[in-house]
């Protein structure tokens, strides 16, 4: 039973860990913008099966903001599509 105990005490320590490092890597990590982003519009309603169809093929759309917002994102958009 102990020899069990010890083996579940360290194997929860290990998993503390990992879960740390993560975090404290994802604190540390800031990741930067990317430079181009993928759009894909969109048909504006929604058919039958409320699905809606893409009306062009993928495009690469330049990303020249250093936060990776929503507004930045929006405005990027909109300066791509006028």
């Amino acid at each position: 039973m102990q020899k069990r105990q010890k083996t579940w005490n360290k194997l929860m320590a290990n998993m503390g860990q990992q879960r740390a490092g993560a975090r404290d890597a994802r604190k540390n990590n800031k990741a930067s913008a990317p430079q181009q982003i993928i759009v894909q519009r969109l048909s504006s309603e929604a058919d039958a099966k409320q699905v809606y169809k893409p009306t062009e093929p993928r495009k690469f759309v330049e990303f020249g903001f250093d936060d990776f917002t929503l507004a930045n994102l929006r405005e990027a958009c909109s300066y791509h599509y006028n």
